[in-house]
């Protein structure tokens, strides 16, 4: 989970974990993803050509995805783009398990803001789940299916905070990251306020 990305902080200071690898592992990385960001806001258009960051002009079918090519679609209609969705962390929780836990309250809410400019600037269909652009956290709980309304709730208050340290998530499909998530739903420093929310 302290891998980090594009928007989680691979550009800033890295977080303590060795998964992140070498500077040199990250940079590579890094403009690797800024290759496959361009060809996502253009859709992942498959004719979409650039110039890479290798310096080298290619089109966005040349750049792989996953064992695929990053470019696949004949129309932006044909995709749907998102950086956090019902399964899995929310954005807000992504980012708080990936960025370095001196990160600022206040660059939290620029990554956040970060990424999800990415999916709403560029061309495609823009999914937003529900409450991302208020920070919405489900406490780490990574499938939120049958956790009731106490991990699932949208808190509209923003005085009553976004849902994050309403307590540990489910043992089911969350006991593996229980060791990571313990400490930081305890850290008040990473309970957003009212202004940030």
């Amino acid at each position: 989970p302290r891998v980090q990305g594009f928007g989680s902080g691979l550009a800033g200071p890295p977080n303590d974990s060795p998964a992140n690898g070498t500077p040199e592992q990250r940079r590579g990385r890094l403009l690797y993803y800024q290759d496959l960001i361009k060809a996502g806001l253009a859709g992942n258009l498959r004719d979409y050509a650039f110039t890479a960051s290798d310096g080298r002009w290619t089109r966005a079918s040349e750049i792989g995805y996953n064992g695929a090519p990053a470019g696949y679609a004949a129309a932006p209609g044909e995709v749907v783009t998102y950086v956090d969705a019902h399964d899995n962390e929310t954005l807000f929780d992504a980012l708080a398990y990936k960025l370095p836990r001196s990160t600022t309250m206040a660059d939290r809410v620029r990554m956040q803001t970060l990424s999800l400019a990415t999916v709403l600037l560029g061309q495609g269909l823009a999914f937003v789940h529900a409450g991302s652009e208020r920070l919405r956290s489900k406490s780490f709980d990574r499938n939120s299916y049958d956790s009731g309304d106490w991990f699932n709730r949208l808190l509209w208050d923003c005085g009553l905070g976004n849902g994050f340290g309403a307590g540990l998530p489910p043992r089911a499909g969350n006991e593996a990251r229980w060791e990571y998530a313990r400490p930081l739903l305890a850290d008040p420093a990473l309970r957003p306020g009212r202004a940030a929310i």
